[in-house]
């Protein structure tokens, strides 16, 4: 991975006032342009008193503005409605903000060259999953997301990053990369063994411990055995979607979503607050932005708001 050093002469501040680097935030350029150009110009312009650590073009190709141990003016602060400030989602910049910390001081940002109404190239996810396994490397943060987040998970009412899945970014930097078989002579080439995806690995112990494909079907992270009873009773006394309201069908039947992933937060498993009823649909695409690779931790409050919208609807 190569870093193109163009670092910018103001819009920062030296050093990180005692802090060090804990979460990882995504941006998407938006305005006042949509390229790198745009972004590195406005950076460097006084009056703008905003700029990121780093930009990645479209190409994958990385620029660093700022260094990794200052701090950039890309996190900002948070948002306010009527006049009573928006605590963040993430939850390591909401307990720094409540103790009075800045969160600019904890953050790195990267910007993505795009704009908020289309998703990056796959060449920009993966350059963005490289720098983050570097700079989680150098900094010891963990690539979970709880410590790589979204602008809008600081800022509420920001459409940034757009479309740009971070839980995609987060999968790409967490996959094992292959081992590379030793070749030994021309004649001969030695393979890797077969590695048994997650899901067989799962099934399998699906089968051996319930007894057969009748017992509890779970094809992701290994649940416990209270799971399926907790699925039954969240339904019971929540038997409509959080969503739009409507009540379960045959073709679109309700669902229990964990709003912080269990493969992620494994001890929020059968906590019901970290629970929330939707619909097979609104479970994709509410819950999981469209993507099961993704997660949208703040599923709980876009249920509220949209609920409310249709509630009121004139």
């Amino acid at each position: 991975m190569e870093i193109k050093q163009k670092l910018i002469s103001v819009n920062f501040e030296k050093g990180r006032g005692g802090q060090h680097p804990q979460i990882i935030v995504e941006h998407i350029i938006g305005l006042p342009g949509v390229t790198a150009e745009s972004a590195y110009q406005h950076f460097s312009n006084p009056a703008s008193e905003v700029s990121a650590h780093y930009i990645i073009k479209r190409t994958g190709e990385i620029w660093q503005c700022v260094k990794d141990e200052d701090t950039s003016w890309g996190a900002g602060s948070v948002s306010y409605q009527n006049g009573a400030a928006i605590p963040p989602t993430n939850f390591i910049a909401r307990e720094h903000w409540k103790k009075g910390g800045r969160i600019n001081q904890i953050a790195l940002s990267i910007e993505n060259e795009g704009s908020e109404n289309e998703d990056i190239t796959e060449t920009q996810y993966k350059a963005n999953a490289e720098l983050i396994k570097e700079l989680s490397r150098k900094f010891n943060i963990p690539v979970d997301s709880t410590h790589i987040c979204g602008h809008r998970e600081i800022k509420k009412f920001k459409l940034c990053p757009g479309h740009l899945s971070v839980g995609k970014i987060i999968s790409l930097a967490n996959a094992p990369v292959a081992p590379v078989a030793p070749i030994l002579n021309t004649a001969k080439i030695e393979v890797a063994p077969f590695s048994k995806p997650q899901w067989l690995l799962n099934l399998e112990y699906r089968i051996k411990i319930f007894g057969g494909l009748f017992g509890d079907k779970t094809f992701g992270a290994i649940r416990s055995s209270g799971w399926g009873k907790l699925q039954k009773e969240t339904v019971k006394a929540h038997p409509f979607c959080s969503f739009h309201g409507g009540k379960g069908t045959l073709l679109n039947p309700l669902q229990v979503h964990h709003i912080k992933p269990f493969h992620l937060f494994p001890l929020l498993e059968l906590i019901k607050s970290n629970l929330i009823v939707a619909c097979r649909f609104c479970h994709l695409w509410y819950c999981h932005l469209g993507s099961y690779h993704s997660c949208n931790l703040q599923a709980r409050e876009d249920a509220e708001m949209l609920l409310a919208k249709i509630n009121n609807r004139p």
